[in-house]
């Protein structure tokens, strides 16, 4: 699978193995959570109404992933968020059910690859 941007702007998205990507835009703050009123909805019953805040920059360079005291906990490359972190491109987070890859762009071309390689035994 692979993820890519190659506009020659800066910019900051975060994807989905199916191949969803949402554009974040600069000084914003994006809610994840079942709730209507969340930036993100997330349609799963292992997620809270409100579960994660993420902070984006002006610049776009910087973003902040926060959870919001959620019964199920966010987990930021596979372990447990236990305070805000900031995140860098490659990075995944994982909120209910659904994980998202972190793609931050320089504005240079960048292209990030998930590799997965199966290894046969040879008899």
């Amino acid at each position: 699978m692979s993820w890519g941007a190659s506009n020659n702007q800066p910019g900051a998205w975060l994807c989905t193995e199916s191949g969803h990507r949402v554009e974040l835009r600069p000084n914003r703050v994006y809610l994840f959570g079942r709730d209507e009123s969340c930036d993100l909805r997330i349609d799963d019953p292992s997620c809270s109404r409100r579960q994660a805040r993420l902070s984006v920059s002006g610049d776009l360079r910087s973003l902040s992933l926060e959870d919001l005291k959620s019964k199920n906990g966010t987990f930021h490359n596979g372990k447990p968020l236990k305070k805000p972190v900031q995140l860098k491109s490659g990075d995944k987070i994982q909120v209910g059910a659904t994980e998202y890859v972190v793609l931050i762009s320089s504005g240079e071309i960048e292209v990030h690859h998930e590799t997965r390689t199966t290894l046969l035994d040879n008899e």
